[in-house]
């Protein structure tokens, strides 16, 4: 789903919500594979300087690779679109487990947002500009 059309109706958020509230535990237990670990040997070596993913898992960093830069963001961390502030996934999963998001008075005003892809305009803007000037 694309930040507009999360953006754009509280079914929407809903949707997202329920679809990821189901995948969460599949998707939070995957992971790194040969090729996370290899980029982090070649990282921690020196061989390559920066790593650049469009990977919303967080794979590199469990592999090692701490300094991976998140283009598009990461669905671990929750933001509050109301205050701003910032919970991790997994402590969102503890809420969504103890209340009914659909109709819930405790939660059906707060709008929160997964924190992928929720400044990818202006993000893709930043990194492609950074990109080229190291060409």
């Amino acid at each position: 789903m694309r930040i507009k059309e999360f953006l754009s109706s509280s079914q929407a958020q809903r949707r997202y919500w329920a679809r990821s509230y189901i995948q969460w535990p599949i998707f939070s237990s995957s992971q790194p594979n040969q090729s996370h670990y290899i980029l982090n040997d070649w990282f921690s070596k020196g061989k390559i300087h920066t790593l650049l993913t469009q990977n919303v898992d967080e794979l590199h960093k469990k592999a090692g690779t701490l300094e991976a830069i998140e283009l598009h963001g990461s669905v671990h961390k929750v933001h509050c679109l109301n205050c701003q502030k910032q919970m991790s996934r997994e402590a969102f999963q503890i809420i969504l487990d103890s209340v009914n998001i659909e109709f819930s008075p405790e939660v059906r005003d707060v709008k929160l947002r997964p924190d992928a892809d929720i400044y990818l305009e202006e993000v893709r803007a930043f990194f492609l500009k950074w990109y080229f000037s190291l060409i």
